[in-house]
């Protein structure tokens, strides 16, 4: 095993992790901006009783599973296609 190639594939995954949680933040805070409750729906007393603008969902098992899985395997096809990039490199020098 290559130790450079396998720090970069371990830094590139770290990064692609973030990237995906990162957008998923953004997505909730548009969601959050582009909400406007209604003045219809205010409480008597002037205070918003209930806001909804779609579905929470909590994460579960199955879920956290399939998200380590997909990224163990983002990082074992990346490390193969690097790896066999620089080996077809080295082989053709």
């Amino acid at each position: 095993m290559n130790k450079r190639l396998g720090i970069e594939t371990t830094v590139v995954t770290f990064v692609w992790v973030l990237v995906l949680v990162g957008w998923n933040v953004v997505q909730g805070m548009l969601a959050t901006f582009k909400h406007a409750p209604k003045i219809t729906q205010l409480h008597p007393s002037g205070v918003i009783s209930r806001v909804e603008f779609g579905s929470v969902t909590t994460p579960d098992v199955l879920m956290i599973t399939l998200g380590a899985v997909s990224a163990l395997l983002f990082a074992v096809i990346y490390y193969a296609a690097r790896s066999w990039q620089l080996n077809k490199r080295k082989h053709a020098s």
